[in-house]
């Protein structure tokens, strides 16, 4: 199953936030996307999630066209993201926080109880699955998010700025709790 950017572009007025992105991401790909402040990371992980329409070009998931399609529809497809700022309900647990995407996508309670302590076992150390959200420190906020994404099983995670704002020692232990740890390999988009 490939993920394909076939001349995405989003323009907000007169200004263009991408311009023409094509690239294929194949199973097992690590890609990194590296460019300044304002330079449409962002954006084009927006678009490669659903929460962003592109001004043109398209987006699929193996030939399946998913350009303009619903943040769901690609969530139930295999698309799961991270956000730059941390999105966790505050006012539920930390398990709570994981196990609503997994019902949002069909497990029932008792699986969706299962899969989140398993996976905060692997992402946030020690037993705090009953921890309200909003006692989390920023790191463990993050690993939260990851975990949260990575709940779903998806064929394909888009981490927008996994380490943004954290302190030396928390990303290396974002880096070390990942359960799948890989050194990052960059590659150049294909033209």
């Amino acid at each position: 199953m490939s993920l394909v950017a076939e001349g995405v572009s989003v323009r907000y007025g007169g200004l263009s936030a991408i311009d023409g992105v094509s690239f294929t991401l194949g199973p097992g790909e690590i890609v990194g996307l590296i460019g300044p402040n304002g330079a449409g990371k962002t954006t084009l992980i927006n678009v490669l999630s659903g929460f962003q329409k592109p001004s043109a070009g398209e987006v699929r998931l193996d030939e399946r066209r998913f350009d303009g399609a619903t943040p769901d529809a690609f969530a139930r497809a295999g698309i799961a993201r991270t956000f730059q700022a941390v999105r966790l309900f505050k006012g539920l647990s930390v398990s709570e926080n994981l196990e609503v995407s997994l019902v949002a996508n069909g497990l029932s309670r008792r699986r969706a109880r299962e899969r989140a302590k398993a996976l905060l076992a692997e992402f946030l150390p020690g037993d705090r699955g009953g921890v309200p959200a909003a006692a989390l420190t920023y790191g463990e906020e993050r690993n939260v998010g990851i975990a949260r994404a990575l709940a779903l099983e998806p064929s394909y995670l888009l981490l927008d700025e996994p380490a943004a704002g954290m302190a030396a020692v928390e990303v290396k232990d974002l880096r070390s709790d990942c359960p799948h740890p890989r050194r990052l390999r960059l590659r150049h988009p294909r033209r």
